[in-house]
């Protein structure tokens, strides 16, 4: 038979038998699939597995063909299967592998289904679960200190160097491919890794840094921007660090200059204990006198671990020569140490005389006040309720931070003296007496006629467009009216107002007074070569058509103003360059006082002082390394009138800048008033060199073989003297 069973029916009346046959259904394959899931554990994503082995199986009793190998599920296209050409064919109890790989590109469970199946009409698929998890990689993160470089001013054929640090602070390896220089003054930069054994491209581990050395070189003068771009795998790549740097000629004036070079000293990675490791640097005289150094000294940080090798002071430099300075580090303790190296000499630095009424400036840097991280710029303006006026910009103001009630533009008062005082947030920001209704960056702010007035950057195009912002209830509510000067590269761009007193109280006429940059058509816009000065009726702010312009037409002629701002004139020139300006009235001096930075960075502060807001200007300080604050961005600076003391002996000054002072920065200054029958003595001038080392673990003391004598392995009570340089 055919192994069918059939069924015999038997009908008695009839005596008949009725036979039904039961025929046997065509012979068909069965698909087997051994193991029935895969499991792929977790995997990252990005990352392929290797391929695990499906065993398909013929459990019929005729040949299997398969005609369709397939995935299936909302991951299906995260995995891979693998096999012969299509047909796969078994015999009865025959199988046949095929291959499958996983490679996760999200997060979590990521599952599908293999589905092998025959064109037989009938015969059940095989179906594999395949189970696997998708983990978000390891990745790098960049951190770039500093973020900008600014070299200031250098003489054409001189170099200066900057030393860049990249931090990877993520999980994962940071791979670079590559660093380049691009922007229109590229070719006066160049870069190098500071370790010379190491090139690229490059692997920088988790926790890792890159230190590279950044050159300006100016062949021409003039000022020169470009970007250090890094190409790396980071989330949040390309980085790119800006720089700039302000090339002038060789003054042909009869004075002393100072140069160092190079103007950063990096030891890298020296073992504590072990030999001296030690740098040289030149210091020359560019100018065309006689150069006078009296101090050479390690100050700020660990100034115990570096030590200087120059001649006995005071020394004298010729006009066109030079010293040779060696600077040696040894490191007491593992991590890094850090100082700056302070050159004190006769060098002319300022482009202005030293002023005649005030001799310098001293800073209570202990009793610095920090707040509100993250808000920036700072303007303020006194009242007519007696009472500061001020503006920020990002952050969430007083009480907040970066990330904490950020926002654009946000207005603030400050209430009681500098050693007590109490800041409200207005408009915007945290706690906030009234939200903010729209963005921008304030710049100067103004109170007169019982209204608070603020530039308004609009941020709304390159260059952006300034209006004036008004307030009539004491910056509880802000209008912003239409722009009142459209950016146009070249004209006149205002950036901060003169503040005399309460509500604009002690005014040298009916006008308000406004300083302003040249928006300059490549570069910064915010390092200009010089301030602009425009005036119009305090009863006219918003009237575009009544301001004024300070011009000399002449350089030696006399002073005039003019309608056309395209014909204004600089009331201050800076060859390093200028940030926005910071302008008030000190009437106890009976002068005006100027705030800015020369180059750019916050350590190189410049104040200036004047008869009148136009000029003529003189040097009150003008510092290179102002708090040792380095070389961050310098954003704003702001005098408080109302804090200014009776006597004209004291101020207080409110600053920002990037890195970590971007905040609300409070310091006191007490100034030297000169007495007028004593003549001026000659004007110090201070460079300084930032100074770097990082220790490491300390080198093993071989121990001492019995009998050796003292000093033949580990010092001794009497093995003194100093270690030798390596």
């Amino acid at each position: 038979g055919d192994g069918v069973p059939d069924l015999a029916v038997a009908n008695m009346l009839g005596q008949s038998v009725s036979l039904l046959l039961n025929e046997a259904p065509p012979a068909q394959p069965v698909i087997g699939a051994t193991p029935g899931t895969l499991q792929f554990g977790t995997v990252a994503l990005g990352v392929t597995t290797a391929p695990a082995e499906v065993r398909i199986a013929n459990l019929g009793s005729v040949e299997l063909e398969v005609t369709s190998v397939s995935l299936t599920g909302r991951a299906g296209a995260e995995y891979r299967v693998s096999h012969p050409p299509l047909p796969l064919r078994a015999a009865p109890g025959g199988s046949f592998p095929v291959h499958v790989s996983f490679r996760p590109v999200a997060a979590g469970l990521r599952a599908a289904t293999l589905r092998v199946q025959t064109a037989v009409p009938g015969v059940e698929p095989a179906l594999v679960l395949l189970r696997g998890s998708g983990l978000e990689p390891p990745l790098p993160a960049v951190h770039l200190s500093p973020e900008r470089i600014a070299f200031g001013r250098r003489q054409v054929g001189s170099t200066g160097s900057r030393e860049l640090t990249l931090l990877n602070y993520g999980a994962g390896a940071l791979r670079i491919e590559g660093m380049s220089l691009t922007g229109p003054g590229a070719g006066e930069f160049a870069f190098s890794l500071t370790d010379s054994l190491r090139a690229l491209p490059l692997t920088v581990p988790a926790g890792g840094a890159l230190e590279v050395l950044v050159r300006y070189a100016p062949r021409a003068p003039g000022y020169a921007t470009a970007e250090l771009v890094i190409a790396d795998d980071a989330p949040d790549a390309p980085h790119a660090v800006s720089l700039s740097g302000t090339a002038v000629e060789q003054d042909d004036s009869t004075f002393p200059r100072i140069g160092l070079e190079p103007d950063t000293l990096a030891f890298g990675a020296q073992p504590v204990g072990g030999p001296l490791a030690s740098r040289t640097l030149a210091l020359a005289n560019p100018g065309t006198a006689a150069l006078t150094v009296s101090e050479i000294s390690v100050a700020g940080g660990a100034p115990e671990v570096f030590e200087v090798s120059a001649p006995a002071t005071p020394f004298v430099v010729p006009p066109g020569g030079a010293v040779e300075l060696r600077v040696a580090f040894a490191p007491d303790v593992t991590g890094v140490r850090e100082a700056r190296l302070r050159v004190v000499s006769d060098a002319s630095g300022s482009p202005y005389p030293a002023s005649e009424v005030v001799g310098g400036v001293s800073w209570d840097f202990d009793r610095l006040v920090r707040q509100a991280p993250g808000s920036d710029l700072w303007p303020t303006t006194w009242g007519p309720d007696d009472e500061l006026y001020t503006s920020w910009g990002d952050g969430g103001g007083f009480g907040g931070s970066n990330g904490l009630a950020r926002t654009s533009l946000g207005f603030a008062r400050i209430g009681g003296g500098p050693a007590d005082f109490i800041g409200t947030n207005l408009w915007g920001g945290f706690n906030p007496l009234r939200p903010a209704t729209f963005g921008g960056k304030a710049s100067g702010m103004l109170s007169v006629r019982g209204i608070l007035h603020a530039w308004v950057n609009l941020q709304n195009a390159t260059p952006p467009d300034k209006a004036l912002a008004r307030s009539a209830d004491l910056g509880l509510t802000w209008e912003l009216g239409s722009p009142t000067f459209t950016g146009v590269a070249g004209g006149f761009y205002p950036v901060s107002f003169l503040n005399y007193g309460r509500d604009y109280a002690g005014a040298r006429d009916g006008c308000v007074y406004v300083y302003g940059l040249r928006w300059a058509a490549e570069g910064n816009p915010f390092v200009a070569a010089g301030v602009y000065l425009a005036r119009v009726p305090s009863d006219s702010l918003a009237e575009r058509a009544a301001y004024e312009f300070f011009t000399r037409p002449e350089p030696d002629g006399p002073a005039s103003w003019t309608p056309d701002e395209t014909l204004a004139s600089p009331v201050l020139e800076e060859p390093a360059g200028v940030t926005i300006p910071s302008v008030v009235h000190a009437p106890a001096l009976g002068r005006y006082l100027l705030t800015t930075s020369h180059g750019g960075e916050v350590g190189r502060l410049s104040i200036f002082d004047a008869p009148e807001p136009w000029g003529p200007w003189t040097t009150v300080t003008y510092e290179d390394d102002w708090g040792g604050f380095g070389g961050e961005e310098a954003l704003a600076y702001s005098i408080p009138t109302k804090w200014l003391g009776a006597d004209g002996a004291t101020l207080w000054m409110i600053f920002s800048a990037t890195g970590v002072l971007d905040s609300f920065n409070l310091i006191s200054g007490a100034l030297s008033l000169r007495d007028p029958a004593v003549p001026l003595e000659p004007r110090t001038y201070v460079v300084t060199v930032p100074l770097s080392g990082t220790g490491t673990a300390a080198i093993p003391t071989p121990a001492l073989p019995p009998g050796a004598p003292l000093g033949a392995g580990a010092s001794g009570a009497g093995a003194a003297g100093p270690r030798a340089p390596q």
